[in-house]
């Protein structure tokens, strides 16, 4: 007999590459005669500054293209006055659950779950989490990881919003194409200025929307 015939269709999304910057200005007099390093506390903020901007636009995309979505009915917040109303295994555990059905498996070792701080305190200060043998904090924090519910890696970003939080599979559900690296230089003008300028190019994309699980209203 014949196979049974399939074929996959893919449809293609034009995406733009955008370079994110910032530069700071110190004076020659000021680097000479501070107590602190200004060049190297300078080079530190300015930096970061493009990492959490580059960090913004990823968690952007990873809001605007969520494939799937679980609501938390009012009342039920991971912060409600009612303490019995807050589950919020259940609600990751639901979100677990529309990215399976789409055929994605948040347990191979690959599903996180990113919060904002606040919601990862309302996560950790709950009941049901504290007596949940299956919370582990991370031995040692490692590119944001900083413990494990439910087979899903805990990641906290202030990019987050307080009332979001997100299930993904990493590399399937978005992917950051980078241009150029985060790039920090210093440029010497003798005896006037330092320039301090960082820069990074790149763009985030999302081959696999269903990969991602947005958890939405989790506090009042």
């Amino acid at each position: 007999a014949a196979f049974p015939y399939g074929e996959v269709s893919w449809t293609r999304i034009a995406s733009y590459i955008e370079k994110y910057g910032m530069e700071g200005v110190i004076s020659w007099e000021d680097a000479s005669t501070n107590n602190i390093d200004v060049i190297a506390r300078t080079l530190l903020r300015i930096g970061r500054a493009v990492a959490n901007a580059v960090d913004v636009q990823i968690e952007a995309t990873i809001n605007a293209d969520a494939g799937n979505a679980v609501a938390v009915a009012s009342g039920n917040e991971w912060n409600s006055a009612t303490l019995a109303n807050r589950d919020p295994i259940q609600d990751i555990l639901n979100a677990k659950r529309e990215i399976a059905i789409d055929n994605y498996d948040p347990d191979n070792g690959s599903g996180y779950l990113i919060l904002s701080p606040t919601d990862y305190a309302n996560l950790l200060g709950n009941s049901k989490v504290v007596n949940n043998p299956t919370f582990k904090a991370a031995d040692v924090v490692a590119n944001g990881v900083v413990g494990q519910i439910v087979g899903l890696k805990i990641i906290v970003s202030n990019v987050v919003t307080a009332d979001q939080a997100y299930v993904v599979i990493a590399k399937e559900a978005l992917t950051w194409k980078s241009v150029t690296p985060l790039t920090v230089k210093t440029i010497e003008d003798p005896g006037v200025k330092y320039t301090i300028r960082a820069w990074e190019m790149g763009v985030a994309q999302t081959p696999n929307p269903n990969a991602i699980c947005e958890i939405t209203n989790t506090q009042a």
